[in-house]
């Protein structure tokens, strides 16, 4: 699916360069963070919505056992999983490719109020992921032990 992403987003992109130079991890208080902000344009014909803005924040202890490679491409898995899957619920019962439904860049800082807030949070026994509708505060949230993926 990253390659599929790849494929259709230009490396010419205003800022991409400078984003691929930037190291996303920071390291503070014993802990690896990433924290980034999108806004996507609504590809739906009859949205609600023309934009959401959302912001991606992911953290694990650095004692953790959790290399720093496996947290940030974890991080991208899990953000762009979610994505895909928000993008597939507005495109059901259109035309719209449902990997079409939401194209996304990257900015510096929010825009205002984000509309999604992606917080992923890593253990060395599992990972919990929470998202909050920033409309109305209510949080989704789902803890899974690393025993458990893929049973």
């Amino acid at each position: 699916m990253l390659f599929l992403l790849l494929a259709t987003s230009s490396p010419a992109e205003a800022g991409m360069k400078e984003r691929m130079q930037k190291d996303r991890v920071a390291v503070a208080e014993g802990k690896m963070k990433i924290e980034d902000f999108y806004v996507c344009k609504v590809n739906v014909p009859g949205s609600k919505k023309a934009t959401i803005q959302y912001r991606a924040y992911a953290e694990v202890p650095t004692n953790a056992g959790i290399s720093r490679d496996y947290f940030v491409s974890f991080e991208a898995m899990s953000r762009v999983l979610l994505i895909t899957r928000a993008g597939a619920a507005m495109a059901k019962g259109t035309t719209v490719d449902p990997l079409k439904a939401l194209d996304c860049d990257g900015i510096d800082a929010p825009i205002g109020k984000v509309d999604l807030d992606i917080s992923l949070y890593l253990t060395g026994d599992g990972f919990q992921l929470a998202v909050t509708d920033g409309a109305t505060g209510k949080v989704t949230q789902e803890a899974k032990l690393w025993a458990d993926i893929g049973k």
